[in-house]
């Protein structure tokens, strides 16, 4: 009798373990919508306004993303070993915060350095811990059999935020300007930190009545390793090629992405129909997500990945020919595809590689090198843009990037039997 209700109730355990997964899945979906949607997605439509405010050229602009990079790349060895070993909800409560008073901070500012700064440190430091290693970290401690998928629906968040924000945030800045937005995406930011509190648990072993055993798709996970050494992290082979290749892809979403509407704008299309390119981009990308998390199950992470690349190869090449409107949606439908999934299927063949354990600090280690290929995009295609008037050197350029790209991942070599065993 007993041993019947232990069974049982271990049934019922096992079942809310399940469900308290995916719900890490959506809250990671949260965060990152609102983390990448405010910043990220929204800037091409506030580069307008403060290029007219603030009387600078376009590359100058382009500082905003790059500060962002640039205090990520030295953000994230610590943000991803205190991922690895630390409070993720914590991490998640104080990028909030960060977030919501950057935003409020920023409608008060009168020069664009202060701008600069304010993305560089509060928007950096919330899109390292309401995204980017801290949610990747919490979705791959709870998942393994389903890791790739996991993590696309989580991302799904960043690309859908772009669908919604892209136009969201040109309807607020045209009717009432870009400090209004701001101030609101402040608010909002603020209001999600309750929810986050409330709900995240870093890790299967931090549930209550946990009895370190199974806990979901067939792992218990722990923090990081003791032992664990960022200089040996640094002499791993993998960990440089996935870097460089997920840094060159980024180097072109990332240029792209900030430079499309002023792109679009400059060749007479207006602004509206320009935002819409945006959230083209953003559809394609969340579909991407499902995709290749279904392909990587499938066909496994690199092959879908090298798929994703060349999906992009080919979107940014469209834009060099001169096509009606219907085609260039369709053009950034397919790089969104492309881009889409090239974040989960990076951050999984890293968990493959290293195991989820050291997933965080991996990740942390992996940034450095990755964002510097990163920030250089926007301001580099908004260089060309100033010297030459046209874009179309620029998008040359990056096609080549995803050549380079494409040609690092053939040389990646991951074990079938790297990621160390469940227990």
């Amino acid at each position: 009798m007993m041993r019947c209700v232990l069974k049982r109730l271990r049934r019922v355990w096992e079942k809310v373990q399940v469900s308290k997964a995916w719900l890490m899945v959506a809250i990671t979906f949260l965060t990152q919508f609102l983390a990448m949607g405010f910043t990220f997605y929204s800037l091409g439509i506030v580069y307008e306004p403060m290029e007219q405010e603030f009387e600078v050229n376009r590359a100058t602009l382009m500082m905003l993303p790059t500060a962002m990079s640039v205090g990520g790349m030295l953000m994230a060895p610590f943000l991803g070993k205190w991922a690895g070993k630390g409070s993720i909800r914590n991490m998640m409560c104080l990028g909030c915060l960060a977030m919501g008073v950057g935003f409020l901070l920023s409608t008060q500012v009168t020069e664009l350095w202060q701008l600069i700064a304010i993305f560089g440190t509060c928007m950096t430091f919330a899109a390292g811990t309401m995204g980017g290693v801290t949610t990747q970290a919490l979705v791959v401690n709870w998942f393994q059999e389903n890791r790739t998928m996991a993590l696309g629906i989580s991302m799904m968040g960043m690309s859908l935020s772009g669908a919604v924000m892209a136009p969201v945030a040109n309807s607020i800045v045209s009717s009432d300007g870009w400090r209004e937005a701001y101030e609101l995406f402040g608010y909002v930011t603020l209001a999600a930190i309750p929810l986050v509190w409330f709900t995240v648990v870093g890790r299967p072993s931090e549930l209550p009545s946990s009895n370190s055993k199974t806990v979901h798709d067939g792992m218990h996970l722990s923090a990081a390793p003791d032992d664990f050494s960022m200089r040996d992290g640094l002499k791993e082979r993998n960990l440089w090629i996935i870097a460089i290749v997920c840094g060159l892809s980024f180097m072109a979403t990332t240029a792209l992405l900030n430079n499309i509407i002023l792109h679009a704008t400059g060749e007479g299309m207006d602004k509206a129909d320009a935002a819409f390119l945006v959230s083209m981009l953003a559809i394609g990308a969340a579909a991407g997500k499902l995709v290749f998390g279904w392909a990587a199950n499938r066909f496994g992470e690199q092959r879908s990945l090298m798929v994703a690349i060349a999906a992009q190869t080919i979107g940014i090449s469209i834009l060099l020919v001169d096509i009606p409107y219907a085609a260039l949606l369709s053009s950034c439908l397919v790089l969104g595809v492309g881009l889409g999934g090239v974040m989960p299927l990076g951050a999984a063949l890293l968990a493959r590689a290293f195991g989820p354990a050291k997933f965080g600090p991996m990740m942390g280690l992996m940034a450095p090198i990755m964002i510097p290929f990163q920030a250089t995009g926007p301001p580099a295609a908004a260089a060309v843009y100033d010297s030459t008037g046209s874009y179309d050197i620029a998008w040359m350029g990056l096609v080549v990037v995803t050549f380079i790209a494409l040609g690092l991942l053939t040389l990646l070599r991951i074990p079938a039997n790297k990621e160390p065993a469940a227990t």
